[in-house]
C-alpha cells in the first residue's frame, strides 16, 4: 500500500500482475490520427506504464526531455549523487541530456505516466530548472486526458477520436503551463489550492460549489474564477467535474461496483443526470464505458 501523501492520486490503486504499456508514438499514423495535437507540440511519445517492478542497471542521458507522474507505488530516480523518491501524485521533469537511473522498488508494483518531448525552442525555458520533482495537483486531470486519448487509440470510433483531438490539445496546454510556472515563484495561493485539490480528490461528494470554493481560499468569487482560469484555464465547477469524472471512470474500469453506487459516492443523485454527464466528458455511457474493460 502507498505510504499516506496529502497530494495522493485520486485514482484507487489496482492489481499490476503483468508487465503493461498503452502508448501512443509520433512514428505510429494511426496515433497521428488520434493524437495529432500532441505531436504538432512536439511531443514524441506517451505512455501509461505499469509493472509488478522495475529496475534499470546504469544511468544513461536521454536526447529529450521526459516528463513522469506516478500514479501508483513508488519510483526512485538517481542523477548525479542525488537520489529522488516519488510517490503517488508527483511529477518529475528531467531535461534532455541528463543522465538518471530510474529503478522501483523490488517486488513491489509501481505504475506511471510518461510523457517524452523533442528537445526543441518551444520546451527551451524548462531546461533553466534542470531535474525537478513535486506534488503535481492536476495529476488526475493529465491522467484523465491521456487516458481518454489512449482508449480513441485503441477502439477507433469516429466519436472517441473526434473527443482525442480536444483531449490532446488540453494535455499540451497542461504541459505548457508548466513552462509559465518553471519561470514565476509560486503564488500566495499555491499551496492552499494544492490542499483544496486533495480534499475534492478525497471527498468527491461534497457540494463544492462557488461559495464554498471561495471561502475555503479566503478569497472572492471573482478571484477564485481568475485563480482556477490562471491554474487550470477553466471554471471551479468544470475542474471539479473532471476530478469526479476521472474517478469515476476509475472505478468503472478496475471494479465491479454498481453504476448507481458510483454516481452517488460522486455526488450524483441522479443516475441520467451522471449518465449524460460522463458521456459528455468520455464520449462513452458507463455501461458501454465499463464493457469496454470487461476483460
Amino acid at each position: 500500500m502507498d505510504k499516506p501523501h496529502i497530494f495522493s492520486f485520486a485514482l484507487p490503486a489496482h492489481e499490476i500482475t503483468e508487465e503493461l504499456s498503452e502508448q501512443v508514438g509520433h512514428d505510429n499514423p494511426l496515433a497521428v490520427e488520434v493524437a495529432g495535437p500532441l505531436f504538432d507540440a512536439g511531443v514524441q511519445f506517451a505512455a501509461i506504464t505499469e509493472r509488478p517492478e522495475f529496475l534499470r542497471a546504469e544511468p544513461w542521458p536521454r536526447p529529450w526531455h521526459t516528463f513522469y507522474l506516478v500514479i501508483q507505488g513508488e519510483l526512485h530516480m538517481t542523477t548525479g549523487a542525488k537520489t529522488y523518491t516519488w510517490q503517488a501524485g508527483d511529477l518529475a521533469f528531467c531535461p534532455a541530456g541528463v543522465p538518471f537511473r530510474r529503478t522501483g522498488l523490488p517486488g513491489q508494483p509501481v505504475r506511471w505516466l510518461y510523457i517524452r518531448l523533442h528537445d526543441i525552442p518551444a520546451w527551451e525555458p524548462l531546461k533553466q530548472h534542470g531535474f525537478t520533482s513535486s506534488p503535481y495537483e492536476s495529476a488526475d486531470l493529465l491522467f484523465l486526458l491521456l487516458r481518454r486519448v489512449l482508449d480513441a487509440h485503441r477502439y477507433r470510433s469516429a466519436e472517441l477520436i473526434a473527443l482525442a483531438h480536444s483531449h490532446a490539445r488540453a494535455l499540451v496546454d497542461l504541459l505548457r503551463h508548466e513552462i509559465t510556472l518553471s519561470g514565476h515563484p509560486p503564488q500566495p495561493y499555491t499551496v492552499p489550492l494544492q490542499q483544496l485539490m486533495a480534499e475534492i480528490q478525497q471527498n468527491p461528494s461534497v457540494d463544492w460549489n462557488s461559495s464554498v470554493l471561495a471561502k475555503r481560499l479566503n478569497v472572492s468569487t471573482r478571484k477564485l474564477y481568475r485563480i482556477f482560469n490562471t491554474e487550470y484555464g477553466m471554471p471551479p465547477k468544470e475542474m471539479v467535474i473532471k476530478q469526479r469524472i476521472a474517478q469515476a471512470a476509475e472505478q468503472l474500469a478496475r471494479t465491479t461496483t454498481p453504476i448507481g453506487k458510483i454516481a452517488e459516492s460522486l455526488g450524483y443523485q441522479s443516475l441520467y443526470s451522471f449518465s449524460n454527464l460522463f458521456k459528455k466528458h468520455t464520449g462513452m455511457r458507463p455501461t458501454a464505458y465499463r464493457k469496454k474493460f470487461e476483460h
